[in-house]
């Protein structure tokens, strides 16, 4: 059993329903999301019916052995979003069109194929600048960002018919019609990139609600770590399968790392919003700092504006 703090304790028995757990760097966080696990098998709960998702591989792997470690079973349905994600296009992503046996494009392919694009497209826009390739990489960070926050293509080029700024809005055209040429491109050769695993899977399960209800039985508990670093469709893909269920999320709304997409407390924010039932639980003690540390840190962590709200 982990050794819990009374702070982890209540967060990681809290009741039934929604929970937002904020919490500081080094307050326990992996351990009170493991121990939620460990509570629910305990409650009856059997460790496939209780997802858990994180970011990265090393995260993901750290809290299944822990877990696992803790129930003395398997614990399948815990992963990154993305490969949760990838998993469920694999099984059901042909109910929206996506090609059986698709493959993933990253890397320099990626940058390959838009650059060959570019070039096909021949726009002015792009091409006539005075170092064309230069602008491949930022483009496809647009389109990145585009399908991380699910504005379709469409509103980037009703804004840019309307745009005072005539070059910028050139550009922008410019940037929605080799976005459209990749995406045809893409189906064409049964590929997707990173973000449509996202994209995608929200697509599949807000259009399907009978495959949507599927998930939803097949896991009726979700657990979220990093909160504080979801964009939108991985928000709406939460809000999606943990619509019918008992999210429990803990986020940090100081330690966003991915704040140059937008990543921030938002996400925190907009899940009172999802779920407005959910209750709030914070940490506060930083498990792995010295005590002096704490002392330091503490006064400016409770004063620094801009923190989520804790009631």
């Amino acid at each position: 059993m982990i050794r819990l703090d009374a702070e982890q304790r209540a967060a990681a028995t809290i009741g039934r329903g929604p929970v937002r757990v904020v919490a500081g760097a080094g307050t326990g966080k992996t351990a009170v999301i493991a121990e939620r696990f460990r509570r629910l098998v305990i409650g009856g709960a059997s460790p496939s019916s209780i997802l858990v998702m994180t970011f990265t591989d090393r995260a993901a792997a750290e809290m299944r052995e822990r877990i696992e470690d803790l129930v003395g079973e398997s614990a399948a349905a815990v992963g990154t979003f993305h490969a949760i994600a990838l998993s469920w296009l694999r099984a059901d992503g042909r109910s929206i069109g996506v090609p059986a046996g698709f493959r993933i494009v990253t890397g320099a392919d990626r940058w390959i194929l838009a650059r060959e694009l570019m070039w096909e497209l021949g726009d002015l826009a792009l091409t006539g600048d005075e170092r064309p390739d230069d602008l491949v990489a930022p483009a496809l960070q647009m389109l990145e960002r585009l399908k991380q926050e699910l504005v379709p293509f469409e509103r980037l080029h009703a804004w840019a018919k309307k745009a005072e700024d005539r070059e910028k809005a050139e550009l922008m055209q410019a940037c929605v019609r080799l976005f459209r040429a990749y995406e045809q491109a893409c189906r064409k050769d049964r590929l997707l990139d990173f973000e449509d695993l996202l994209t995608l899977t929200v697509k599949m399960l807000s259009e399907r609600p009978a495959l949507l209800d599927t998930y939803r039985t097949r896991y009726p508990h979700v657990l979220v770590d990093e909160y504080q670093d979801l964009n939108l469709a991985q928000e709406r893909l939460v809000e999606l399968i943990a619509g019918a269920a008992q999210p429990f999320v803990v986020g940090d709304d100081d330690q966003s790392i991915y704040r140059f997409r937008g990543a921030s407390r938002a996400s925190l924010e907009r899940f009172l919003r999802a779920f407005p039932e959910a209750q709030t639980v914070t940490l506060g003690t930083t498990a792995s700092a010295c005590p002096s540390c704490c002392a330091r840190a503490g006064p400016a962590k409770k004063w620094s504006c801009g923190h989520v709200r804790m009631e």
